[in-house]
Formats: structure tokens, C-alpha cells, sequence
């Protein structure tokens, strides 16, 4: 799987994940994308270009809408179905 996402080539790799995970990392570097968005490793050793902060209590879709913002992409109160 590794392989086949190095060879894709992507221009943009975004992590949904409400905390740091070096796997999820692992993959967007592999992406070879140049935008890596994602929450930031703790000891500062991740190669994201653009951090989010971890989620804490926020609710996950509102999260990943928070992930989207440096493609401009902005919650605007739309409801939030979760099934």
C-alpha cells in the first residue's frame, strides 16, 4: 500500500485525526504531497507543513472541517449529522 500511494503522487495529504499518530504521518510523508496537514507531533519531530491543533472536546466532523482550513475550506454552521 506504501508503494502505491508513493507512486500516486499527491498534491495534498490530510490527516483527520484528533491526535498525533506517527503512522498517519508516515503515510502523508510517503503521499510525497506538498501539503502535509495534520496534528503536530509532541516532540516537535513530524513532517506536517501545516499544523492543527489537537481536538480536545471539539465534536470529530467539526475537527476535520478545522483540518480543512488551510484549503480554505470553513465550517458555516451547516448541522452536523453523525449516523
Amino acid at each position: 500500500m506504501i508503494g502505491k500511494i508513493f507512486r500516486e503522487g499527491y498534491d495534498v495529504a490530510v490527516v483527520l485525526r484528533g491526535g498525533y499518530s506517527p503512522y498517519a504521518e508516515q503515510f502523508s510523508t510517503v503521499s510525497r504531497a506538498k501539503m502535509r496537514i495534520g496534528v503536530k507531533d509532541p516532540n516537535g519531530k513530524d513532517h506536517f507543513t501545516h499544523h492543527v491543533d489537537p481536538c480536545g472536546s471539539m465534536h470529530e466532523v467539526e475537527f476535520c472541517f478545522k483540518c480543512l482550513e488551510p484549503l480554505e475550506v470553513r465550517y458555516n454552521g451547516e448541522n452536523l449529522y453523525y449516523y
